[in-house]
């Protein structure tokens, strides 16, 4: 890409390459940082699916204590998983507002927020891709660099356009993180926690003896909980993938 940027001063052509082939590397680093943290959130989403199916499988065997194990890995990697794509989105977000910008001043200004943005998202991934975090660090050393030695030669920003545009970071940064979460919410699996009465009636399916099947009016018996309590319960368990339920035919 190319950007329609001008200059006023002698210098302006050499200082505007300068910016231009800054932004373009800005712009080249995002794109491989996106790609490394989405393979990382397609990683940790895999791995809590693995890590659900043996939550329920212990929790099926009545091996509470390796369930919550898994559970708690579970919850760990949603919030690792937020807070790739919080930045996988902000990434997203300032990538393609550097691709639009064509003005210079605004350009001058618009970077200034990025820079600040990049160090942001440098500090929020170290523990996740440590490797993406250094690469931002240094596109954000190098762009402050390049902003120290373009804006000698270019009109300065107004504080209405610097104010702005932080205002519109800010703006963008909380919607990331509310998609982020909406977004990983649907992704990742819900953690298979029984309440009391689904544990009850759990038991009681465990210790009826024909287990091809069971009548929900033997478990209100085993139970002594009314016919919707159980009912509820059985759905309840159903929908956390430990039991299935069929329905057969009375003759």
């Amino acid at each position: 890409m190319r950007f329609a940027l001008w200059g006023r001063h002698a210098d302006g052509p050499k200082r505007v390459s300068s910016l231009e082939a800054s932004l373009n590397r800005t712009i080249s680093v995002l794109n491989g940082s996106i790609l490394r943290l989405n393979r990382k959130y397609s990683d940790l989403e895999q791995k809590a699916r693995e890590y659900f199916e043996r939550c329920v499988y212990h929790l099926s065997s009545g091996d509470e204590e390796h369930a919550k194990l898994y559970a708690e890995e579970i919850m760990h990697l949603r919030r690792l998983a937020k807070v790739i794509m919080g930045n996988l989105l902000l990434m997203e977000q300032v990538k393609v507002r550097l691709i639009t910008v064509v003005d210079l001043t605004e350009v001058l200004a618009l970077v200034v927020s990025v820079r600040q943005l990049l160090s942001r998202v440098a500090s929020e991934v170290a523990s996740v891709s440590p490797e993406v975090s250094e690469n931002l660090k240094r596109l954000s050393e190098e762009i402050e660099t390049i902003i120290t030695a373009t804006s000698a030669g270019v009109p300065t920003p107004s504080s209405g356009q610097v104010n702005a545009l932080e205002d519109e970071a800010l703006r963008v940064l909380e919607d990331a993180k509310r998609i982020a979460a909406e977004r990983v919410r649907r992704a990742f699996p819900e953690v298979p926690v029984m309440t009391e009465k689904e544990r009850i009636v759990y038991e009681a399916i465990g210790s009826i003896e024909d287990q091809a099947g069971f009548d929900v009016e033997a478990v209100c018996g085993v139970t002594g909980l009314p016919r919707d309590v159980v009912e509820e319960a059985l759905e309840g368990l159903a929908r956390k993938g430990l039991i299935e339920i069929s329905y057969a035919e009375v003759s």
